[in-house]
């Protein structure tokens, strides 16, 4: 079947079964998920050959993920990022270290090696904040503090995955000193990019965005000006070795600090901004991110969920009971509540592609078995069914106002009260100014 016929039929599906699963109050994100996981069945894979499609569609995919990244950065107010800075790192953490630490423990003392439990463990701690992302942009609190630390920690936990493949590709080479040769490269990475951010922002962004704005550019112009800016600094942190994300990121944060963080006077300007923002959003939320999503649906195929799933379903229990713990610990270590870390677990208990990705080069290598492979395909695949849901209930349950009506009634008392008082307060001047 055809590339077009393809994306036509998987954009329908995840549309009519997203419409149903808002009609239930459930994610729309997990639409595509479904719809992609239902497209690589043994029933439905033949007609399609998505062998021939995979490679097209796994290059929207990361277009997609670098947009919602892209996306993120321009919501990023580095005011309240250094507020609850130490809420985040303390979060990502323990979000990361109490997994780990379950999973390793829990495989050592059922019989596996210390690197099988290593590489398990470390596949448990890694978030992908993309899911949550989408949730909090359709609920409208991205920009509140609660989503501010989720994306901040999810931001953290990016650079432990690095760290991770970094370390299974490390280990795999050889000795301790390709492992030694290994942090120094990674080390070297980031300095790189680091060095080149700073150049992008402070001495090529300015004077693009400077001669946009002498030459009153539309629309258009400024959006290809940011794509082609999101897509360097996506391009060259990859070829870094750290990964699109991070450039992605790192390009959103450049562009509301360079571009929209000035004065903005004039009513023209102010509209222009607010389109350009519209339009960022349609194309990130309406057509790219879902085929990131549908890409994460079709990398799950039946047979690994179904060969062990015993397993699968220890390690899935391990890996949400210890990311909900995690965020719990952590953000009771930055004095906040019951509810917001049991919020902030959820939102960070989906997995993505980075630890199925570790486990495939493991697997690969013979580092790890086909039932460990198997258990941590089961536990992505499940985490990011779950995780979404659990953390839209629990959103709207403590952190989204809803009144009761009697709460509606005790506050129109209120306002009425002191409308009474106000008019008390007038009232005798009133009468002042007319005996007088």
């Amino acid at each position: 079947m055809e590339v077009m016929a393809v994306i036509l039929l998987a954009f329908t599906f995840s549309y009519v079964l997203g419409e149903a699963l808002r009609r239930i109050n459930l994610p729309k994100v997990l639409a595509p998920v479904f719809a992609g996981f239902i497209m690589t069945t043994p029933l439905i894979e033949p007609y399609l050959d998505l062998q021939g499609i995979m490679p097209v569609l796994t290059a929207f995919a990361n277009l997609g993920l670098v947009f919602i990244m892209f996306f993120v950065g321009l919501e990023i107010d580095m005011g309240a990022f250094r507020s609850c800075m130490k809420r985040s790192v303390h979060v990502a953490f323990f979000n990361a270290a109490v997994p780990f630490v379950i999973g390793y423990i829990s495989f050592r003392w059922m019989g596996y090696s210390p690197l099988v439990s290593l590489i398990v463990g470390a596949a448990l701690s890694i978030t992908a904040e993309a899911i949550s992302i989408d949730i909090l942009q359709e609920l409208g609190i991205l920009r509140t503090k609660l989503g501010s630390v989720i994306v901040e920690a999810g931001i953290l936990d990016d650079i432990l995955e690095i760290l991770l493949v970094a370390g299974i590709i490390a280990y795999i080479n050889g000795s301790g000193r390709n492992a030694a040769q290994g942090l120094l490269l990674i080390l070297f990475q980031v300095f790189s990019f680091l060095l080149l951010a700073y150049v992008v922002r402070w001495f090529i962004v300015p004077k693009a965005f400077e001669t946009l704005k002498e030459k009153e550019s539309s629309k258009t112009d400024v959006f290809v000006t940011f794509l082609i800016l999101t897509l360097l600094m996506a391009v060259s942190s990859s070829f870094l070795g750290m990964g699109s994300v991070i450039g992605a990121l790192a390009a959103g944060m450049i562009v509301r600090h360079s571009f929209f963080s000035g004065n903005a006077q004039e009513q023209e300007e102010l509209e222009r901004n607010k389109g350009i923002m519209e339009v960022i959003e349609i194309i990130t939320f309406g057509l790219l991110a879902p085929f990131f999503f549908l890409w994460i649906g079709m990398n799950v195929s039946y047979e690994s969920l179904t060969s062990n799933p015993m397993l699968g379903i220890i390690v899935t229990g391990i890996a949400l009971a210890g990311k909900l713990a995690g965020s719990v610990i952590g953000n009771w270590l930055s004095e906040g509540t019951l509810a917001e870390g049991i919020t902030i677990g959820w939102g960070m208990n989906s997995r993505g592609a980075v630890e199925l990705i570790a486990a495939k080069i493991a697997f690969e290598n013979g580092l790890i078995g086909n039932d460990i492979f198997s258990a941590l395909v089961f536990m992505s695949f499940t985490t990011t069914l779950i995780s979404p849901v659990f953390f839209k209930m629990s959103i709207e349950r403590y952190h989204i106002k809803r009144r009761s009506p009697f709460r509606r009634i005790v506050t129109l008392f209120r306002e009425s009260s002191r409308i009474f008082e106000k008019k008390g307060a007038v009232q005798p001047e009133i009468q002042q100014s007319g005996s007088k």
